[in-house]
């Protein structure tokens, strides 16, 4: 019975199997690039249109956000430029952040819960990407040290994903920063000066 239920849904099986295996590979492919910036600093650089930095940050969210009835609201600026980028290690910082903010609002009993990701192009020549949401916001007593490792008001956190985060953005000649604590608002910049260079590089402060 069960063989011919299979059967009978084979290509939506195929599908999620498809699914299933994409995310295990990605999955596999950040922790081995974080791996590798870790000994030895290492940012694989290529030439990459901010809209699809996005994009790929938020790909792995969008159906967990659906889950907890969390609405992504995206707000692309219309003269996003191609920078030059480690598209793995930007698209998990924005993963990080978007899924902190899911965090944070998943529990609370609020219906209205959203979550919006802006990218602009500022006149100083850097992208500026923010994630803000609609929840509780951070709490005061870890606000000063929310980029220090193992700082998290989550009972199952480590506390490690704004540190490591921070550190990928500043390898990329940037910056990241919690402007607002409630709501809860993090803003990244990436230069775009380097837009011509595909070459990968170490980082000053992990050379």
């Amino acid at each position: 019975m069960m063989l011919a239920d299979l059967d009978q849904h084979g290509p939506l099986l195929a599908g999620t199997l498809n699914k299933i295996a994409d995310e295990a590979g990605r999955a596999g492919q950040v922790v081995h690039r974080l791996r590798e910036f870790f000994r030895g600093g290492t940012v694989q650089m290529e030439l990459c249109p901010v809209t699809e930095l996005v994009e790929e940050g938020l790909s792995p969210v969008r159906k967990r956000a659906e889950r907890y009835g969390i609405e992504l609201h995206v707000n692309l600026a219309g003269n996003l430029p191609t920078i030059s980028a480690d598209r793995v290690q930007i698209a998990t910082v924005l993963l990080n952040l978007v899924g902190n903010a899911i965090d944070s609002l998943r529990k609370t009993r609020q219906e209205d819960k959203r979550i919006e990701i802006n990218a602009d192009y500022l006149p100083s020549g850097a992208v500026r990407i923010c994630v803000m949401d609609n929840g509780p916001g951070i709490l005061p007593d870890i606000q000063d040290r929310v980029f220090q490792p193992f700082a998290t008001s989550k009972p199952e956190g480590m506390g490690l994903g704004l540190a490591i985060s921070r550190t990928l953005v500043e390898a990329h000649g940037g910056t990241l920063e919690l402007v607002h604590s409630r709501p809860a608002r993090f803003c990244f910049t990436l230069p775009v000066e380097n837009a011509g260079d595909e070459r990968p590089f170490m980082s000053k402060k992990h050379a």
